[in-house]
């Protein structure tokens, strides 16, 4: 499939925000953006500085200069990227006398009245990045409010907004990018993220988004988003609805819980956010956003599976009756509380600084709720990951056999990437602390592992020799996999079957399945979560061709099919479809 940020590297026609985008995250393509005449000025100078001669060669061009005759890229800045203005108030460097927020900004983030400067400590029963002050207990004085029906769906819209804006900056990716690079300290995340939710700055939320989730999450939905591409589906914009809204915090005050080295909880013990909205404005861009996602060609075929589906107009009407006498609604961090807490978010360390983890987060709050304890991450510190993508699958084959006879988990989650390895060894492994391992049934007497494909620090893994021996006393056999096939070796059933060649099945192109390795500092992890939205997004891909030709809703043709699979097995393996457990016609 041709790479469409290539394509879009070179058209005039791309907007700055993704020229600035490409140029951020594909070094290959940054001689295509130079050379592009939409380029914007700020982002040549940005690329000077990698002193790249195909780069250099087209900025040149473009200036009509020869490089070597009395030209010469700008001296960058430190630190400088692509559109990098001075900050305007806002998180000023060491030594400016600058507020720790921009003051004064019409429905946005209003701070509680501090001192400038960075390294204030918070007030109250927690200490936080740099204070002397250890956390000891939490009283945040807030007796549990009882929340009104509407007030808990407005609550529940405003949480839903934060992930929205938030996967919108994973997609959007502005050309702001001096709002990149996280934070100095754990409540500068929490600040950060609340003020750009408050002031809709995506490009600001997503600088304080840990980068390893993000890579993390961008792994996982390339697989789906390839296949709207591919069906000529677009992105959403979201900008229109977002602009629906006015929203102003106010009164926040935090507290941090300095949890272990590089992982801190902050929570709003105070503050206020109101939500206003014109209902009628807002009623039909949201009846719009949801007409253009049922449009989307990735649905269509879908559409007959949903039932009826109402117009936009429709939609609008219903939603301005539900709207009516909503706005505007102000929520306290009072209802927000989960159990004992005040709201908060996780922020952990990466690379120097400071980010807000929507994954540990997430995972925090069921912990709270089901009161589990919390693990560490010290015993996740010293993963290295593997030498290649198939010495990565080699390694989860190793730690999840270790993991299945002894308990102990801390292979298993080590090879995982870091996004995954941090919420399994705080939220899952110590549910896991009882499990001692039992006797495993098999035996597994050959890994081996083929790279099919490699791209941008992820791989494709398929099996070449994968054989599991059992022996059960009476009647030991094998299992061998290998990308396409699968062979089996015992008294009663011998022989080999490949998915392509099986009748009904080979719809599903069950050939097409990969294990997902990623690369991270230098090392290979498999990640299981990548893996199986790979899966689902090949499977669901195959459900939607054998819909789109009819074969879904064809009794006769999936009849015929089962009586040719029958047969397959019968030439195949000496044995029926009812030997296996498997007379049933399948339904689909």
């Amino acid at each position: 499939m041709t790479d469409p940020l290539s394509l879009q590297a070179s058209d005039p026609a791309t907007t700055a925000e993704t020229l600035a985008r490409i140029a951020y995250e594909r070094p290959d393509l940054r001689p295509a953006v130079a050379a592009n005449p939409a380029t914007y000025p700020e982002l040549l100078t940005w690329l000077e500085q990698f002193h790249d001669p195909a780069v250099n060669a087209a900025i040149a061009a473009r200036r009509g200069v020869v490089p070597g005759a009395g030209w010469a890229p700008a001296a960058p800045q430190v630190g400088q990227q692509p559109g990098y203005q001075a900050p305007q108030g806002g998180f000023a460097p060491q030594g400016q006398q600058t507020s720790f927020i921009p003051q004064g900004q019409q429905g946005g983030f209003t701070p509680q009245a501090q001192q400038p400067g960075y390294h204030q400590p918070a007030q109250g029963g927690y200490g936080f990045a740099g204070s002397a002050q250890p956390y000891t207990s939490y009283d945040s004085g807030m007796a549990p409010a009882r929340k009104s029906r509407k007030k808990a769906i407005i609550a529940g819209a405003v949480a839903g907004g934060v992930l929205l804006l938030g996967g919108g900056s994973v997609a959007a990716y502005q050309m702001v990018f001096s709002k990149l690079g996280g934070a100095e300290s754990p409540d500068q995340a929490a600040v950060r993220l609340v003020e750009g939710f408050a002031d809709k700055d995506m490009i600001a939320m997503y600088g304080v988004l840990s980068p390893a989730e993000i890579e993390h999450s961008r792994t996982n939905l390339d697989a789906w988003l390839s296949d709207v591409e591919d069906l000529g589906g677009e992105a959403i914009d979201y900008e229109a609805l977002l602009a629906t809204l006015d929203l102003e915090v106010e009164g926040l005050k935090i507290e941090v819980e300095n949890i272990e080295e590089g992982l801190a909880k902050v929570y709003f013990t105070d503050g206020t956010l109101t939500v206003d909205a014109d209902e009628e404005l807002l009623a039909s861009e949201v009846a719009k956003v949801a007409t253009d996602l049922v449009g989307n060609p990735m649905f269509a075929d879908y559409q007959g599976l949903m039932g009826p589906i109402p117009s936009e107009e429709e939609m609008k009407s219903q939603l301005l009756t539900e709207l009516e006498g909503t706005f505007p609604v102000t929520v306290t961090t009072a209802e927000m509380q989960v159990a004992d807490d005040a709201p908060f978010v996780m922020a952990v360390e990466e690379e120097g600084s400071w980010y807000v983890s929507p994954y540990l987060t997430l995972g925090e709050y069921a912990m709270v709720e089901s009161d589990q304890a919390r693990g560490t991450l010290a015993s996740i510190k010293d993963a290295q990951g593997f030498d290649s993508p198939e010495a990565a699958a080699v390694g989860m084959t190793d730690a999840a056999v270790a993991f299945a006879t002894t308990g102990d988990m801390s292979s298993l989650v080590n090879a995982m990437p870091l996004a995954e390895r941090r919420l399994l060894a705080l939220y899952v492994a110590p549910s896991a602390s009882e499990f001692s391992g039992t006797e495993m049934p098999f035996e597994i007497t050959s890994k081996e592992f083929r790279t099919r494909s490699e791209d941008k620090g992820v791989a494709e893994v398929v099996f070449e020799n994968f054989t599991i021996s059992i022996d059960d006393g009476v009647q030991p056999g094998t299992v061998t996999l290998s990308e396409e096939c699968l062979a089996l070796a015992h008294p009663t059933v011998n022989g080999e079957i490949c998915y392509p060649e099986m009748p009904l099945l080979r719809e599903l192109s069950l050939e097409e399945l990969s294990f997902i390795a990623v690369e991270e500092d230098g090392g290979w992890f498999l990640s299981p979560t990548a893996t199986m939205s790979e899966a689902f997004a090949t499977l669901g891909r195959a459900g939607m061709e054998m819909y789109e030709s009819g074969k879904l809703e064809d009794q006769a043709w999936i009849d015929a099919q089962t009586a040719e699979l029958e047969t397959y097995l019968t030439e195949k393996l000496g044995v029926s479809m009812d030997d296996l457990g498997l007379g049933m016609s399948p339904s689909f």
